[in-house]
């Protein structure tokens, strides 16, 4: 069936195949990326989203805490309304925004571990979240200077303080200092190391007994009994309140403990998750260069054996048609092609053998026809000698030659009866003249044979030529299609070169983030640390007035003599002043660094994000571009072999065409030979016109 296709159809067929394996090739490509792509897809958007989320929780957790321990610290700065809207609510908010990362982790993971570690974390941040309201609800009733329980104590010791100062007891106001020293005491250090409530009990036993015998009117002596109690009360509620406090906070740092393995446990298992998913996708990507090499190959092989099956097939038929040529050329006519299916190179060859039956046909009749003439004038020329010497008697033999019987005849007849020789010798040579022109006719006729066979020989050349001209074109357009690939080779690997610059740039750009990101935690820790410090100062202050205030009573007591403790005193209280408006402004200042540093590390996070995408978008990038090089590479090369089969369809072409140009030369010698032949008959009828003007004068004579 191949071989009854026509040249044309055959390279455009074989264009076509190769066209289709290539579509074939790039569809099996496609497809395997299109699976690799999912399974990328699937790691981008479930496995490295899920550890997103793993990681912002963290990033909650720590918020959360800070929120914690900003509470604590600034609630007696900005008060408890306010720390509560700022800090507690925030808490609240971060610890909402966990429990969603959780809920969001379990419904992306379909790993049990990972559910079971995102309940945990749950359950913990919930009991958290509970134990710190309940801390607050509790800090907010101990309150803070004029609230709560330390409001009351406040109310209840300055109240005892104006009374004893306004009597001008001395001795109560001596114990009233020693109660609030054991109060600052306890402010400053706790009831840890001494038992300042229990000193305190005694100072205010004391001082009801110091009442009791002053000299107060008993009204004042009951209020001030009164107002003792009610700040020995409020002091011990106030004590129990702080242990109670310090339990909680205790019991809730424990609680919270286990979140940080328990959260570093459940980013190991999102790792490992990821590295599965990674293997996975390395797995499909090795199956997919395997599928895609094994369809190159496969197409490279049948586009050879196409490319060499049809070149075979032409060189054969080129190469018989050549030798063919040769034999013609060298004057053997006998031989013949034997064209094989229906192409252009099969209707040659049919054409070749017709051409050549025809050459040998009129090789044989010209030859046959060439010997008779020379025999029958070589008689006739020994005839006419001997008529002309004067020897009738003699005689024309032509060996049985019929063509030339009757001139023969009429020859002897006129050596036999001179006298009727000249009527018969012209109608003889009347009969001459006609055997003359059917050999010219003969002749002509061969002539316009070989004429024709000249023609058919000049448009086999032509189809030829035109042949060769096709194959150049289609070498012509190899070699560009050739070129353009190696261009696009270039291209692509300028293309891959520019996406690992890129991963390289992005993977640079995340490590700077993330150090800038640990900075930033390390100068929050650093601001709240100052902050306990100014809170430090600021109670070293209260304590500084205080003992002023002691200072001040004492040099008051000494009269005279304590004058210049009483200035040193008074420069004691205002350097405590002082140092609590610089604390003042210290804190307001590490506010507003903890809000900046809070802000920078929200932003490097989102950066953190935003890096990540790049990086996965560049390796994808990057995947595709090094596929797409490798299959224009394979492509380059399918098209040099395309365009070197066909340059050597072009050289077998130009040998045809040398041999066509043989065989016209060829045909055109034997037209030559046949109007050679032509002028000899014509040659022949003239003298017959000659020998009929003889017999006339004869006849005159």
């Amino acid at each position: 069936m191949f071989s009854s296709l026509t040249l044309r159809t055959k390279l455009i067929g074989s264009f076509l195949v190769i066209l289709g394996l290539t579509l074939l090739v790039g569809v099996v490509s496609w497809i395997s990326q299109e699976r690799a792509q999912a399974t990328v897809n699937h790691l981008v958007q479930v496995d490295a989203h899920v550890t997103v989320l793993i990681v912002q929780s963290r990033l909650a957790l720590a918020r959360m805490r800070e929120n914690e321990r900003n509470y604590f610290l600034r609630y007696h700065e900005i008060g408890f309304a306010k720390a509560r809207a700022n800090y507690v609510a925030e808490m609240q908010k971060e610890a909402a925004s966990v429990l969603d990362k959780m809920a969001e982790v379990r419904k992306l993971s379909t790993d049990d571990e990972v559910g079971k570690q995102t309940h945990v974390i749950e359950q913990i941040v919930k009991k958290f979240e509970i134990a710190f309201l309940k801390i607050v609800e509790q800090t907010e009733q101990r309150g803070f200077k004029d609230s709560g329980l330390e409001g009351r104590l406040r109310d209840a010791v300055h109240e005892i303080e104006t009374m004893v100062q306004g009597e001008g007891l001395d001795a109560l106001t001596i114990l009233m200092l020693q109660i609030r020293r054991s109060e600052k005491d306890y402010m400053l250090r706790g009831n840890a190391e001494t038992n300042y409530v229990a000193q305190t009990k005694k100072d205010v036993e004391r001082f009801r007994t110091a009442v009791a015998a002053s000299k107060l009117p008993p009204e004042k002596k009951e209020r001030l009994v009164k107002l003792a109690d009610q700040y020995e009360s409020a002091f011990v509620k106030l004590a129990d309140m702080d242990a109670t406090i310090k339990a909680d906070k205790e019991a809730n740092d424990l609680l919270i403990m286990p979140l940080e393995d328990v959260t570093a446990k459940l980013r190991d298992r999102t790792i490992q998750i990821q590295d599965a998913a990674r293997a996975s996708m390395e797995s499909a990507s090795r199956s997919t260069r395997l599928i895609t090499l094994t369809s190159c190959l496969a197409a490279v092989v049948l586009g050879l054996i196409l490319a060499l099956s049809l070149s075979r097939s032409i060189l054969r038929s080129v190469d018989a048609c050549l030798r063919f040529a040769e034999e013609i050329g060298h004057g053997d006519l006998s031989k013949r092609l034997s064209p094989q299916g229906s192409d252009e190179l099969a209707t040659l060859a049919t054409h070749l053998n017709q051409m050549a039956e025809k050459l040998q046909t009129a090789a044989q009749t010209e030859a046959r026809a060439k010997e008779s003439l020379q025999s029958a004038m070589q008689a006739c020329a020994v005839f006419a000698e001997g008529v002309a010497s004067g020897k009738l008697s003699a005689r024309v033999s032509l060996n049985g030659q019929s063509e030339f019987t009757s001139m023969a005849d009429n020859l002897n007849a006129m050596a036999l009866a001179l006298s009727e020789i000249t009527n018969k010798v012209r109608g003889e040579s009347q009969n001459i003249s006609s055997a003359a022109a059917e050999i010219l006719a003969t002749v002509t006729q061969h002539s316009s044979s070989v004429s024709q066979q000249a023609a058919a020989v000049t448009e086999t050349t032509a189809t030829v030529d035109q042949m060769r001209a096709a194959a150049e074109q289609t070498a012509k357009k190899a070699g560009e299609v050739a070129q353009i690939a190696q261009a696009s080779i270039q291209v692509g690997e300028d293309g891959t070169q520019a996406v690992d610059d890129i991963q390289k740039a992005m993977e640079q750009i995340r490590e700077r983030v993330d150090a800038i990101s640990r900075d930033m935690l390390g100068l929050s820790e650093q601001t709240q640390q100052i902050g306990e410090i100014t809170a430090a100062v600021n109670d070293i202050a209260d304590q500084s007035k205080l003992l002023a205030l002691n200072a001040t009573i004492e040099a008051a007591k000494a009269g005279e003599q304590g004058k210049g403790f009483a200035v040193v005193a008074a420069e004691v209280r205002n350097l405590a002043d002082q140092s609590k408006q610089a604390t003042a402004k210290v804190r307001g200042i590490l506010s507003e660094i903890q809000k900046a540093t809070n802000a920078a590390v929200m932003a490097t996070e989102q950066g953190s994000k935003g890096v990540e995408v790049g990086i996965n978008l560049a390796q994808r990038a990057g995947e595709g571009i090094s596929k797409l090089a490798d299959t224009i590479r394979r492509a380059a090369q399918s098209a040099q072999q395309i365009a070197a089969s066909t340059n050597q369809q072009t050289m077998g072409m130009d040998q045809i065409a040398l041999a066509m140009k043989e065989i016209n030369q060829a045909t055109k010698q034997f037209v030559d030979g046949a109007r050679q032949t032509q002028l000899a008959a014509q040659s022949l009828t003239e003298l017959a016109r000659q020998m009929q003007s003889l017999t006339a004068r004869f006849e005159a004579a």
